[in-house]
């Protein structure tokens, strides 16, 4: 997420920002970005991810034990058997709340249309969990499943927390026995994608338009009239 004006104020409102970290070796793009807007800032990162993105200057990588700087506050644990993403999960103890970026996702109607597109294509859509395609990321299962199961303890403590976790761990379970389902559910994703992008064979401007955007269409549907 880019470090607009807004984020930046709403961040500021909250006090002096500290600390950063780059959660995962895919969400890093504006770490640079928020060094440079906090001069002060320190910043950790993803196991991984020093190789990745050796322009950073960083305090130290992230692991399952978390730094002084915010024991006590925060708990964390390295996600193991992932190696795309080697994600680190945090917890915070005051208001119960569980912190990922890739382990589980949440889109709904706000999302952008091809990530909806996408979502749904992955039975992912409008709930809280994994995608289809988890089973492909996961590469040393053992290690997944130790990780998992120090993300239940990180939670036990409060029952609303722990049942949450224990739907998210579930749900975990189920994607990893659906392979041949991720495989097949990411090719009719891929399809639905492509499909989003309709080219007209001459070129002109729309004069009128017959559907909204986001909307589902068949084969055969009117979608604009066209004048060159």
């Amino acid at each position: 997420m880019a470090l607009d004006r807004e984020l930046r104020a709403e961040l500021d409102a909250i006090g002096r920002v500290c600390f950063a970290v780059a959660p995962n070796r895919v969400h890093h793009l504006y770490a640079g970005e928020v060094a440079r807007a906090y001069p002060e800032v320190r910043l950790w990162l993803a196991p991984g991810l020093e190789r990745k993105r050796p322009d950073l200057v960083f305090e130290a990588l992230l692991s399952d034990e978390a730094p002084a700087e915010w024991r006590g506050e925060l708990d964390q644990t390295f996600f193991r058997g992932r190696p795309y993403e080697n994600e680190v999960a945090f917890f915070h103890r005051a208001s119960r709340t569980l912190v990922l970026c890739d382990l589980a996702f949440n889109f709904g109607p706000d999302a952008a249309l091809a990530t909806r597109l996408l979502m749904k294509g992955l039975r992912s859509y409008g709930r809280l969990g994994p995608s289809k395609l988890d089973p492909l990321l996961i590469r040393d299962r053992p290690a997944a499943r130790a990780s998992l199961e120090r993300e239940r303890s990180m939670g036990r403590g409060g029952a609303s927390s722990q049942a949450k976790l224990d739907n998210a761990i579930h749900a975990a379970k189920a994607a990893a026995a659906g392979l041949e389902e991720a495989r097949a559910a990411l090719r009719r994703a891929e399809l639905n994608l492509e499909r989003t992008e309709i080219r007209a064979p001459f070129a002109g401007r729309v004069r009128e338009k017959f559907v909204d955007v986001g909307q589902f269409v068949g084969t055969g549907a009117r979608l604009a009239r066209k004048a060159g």
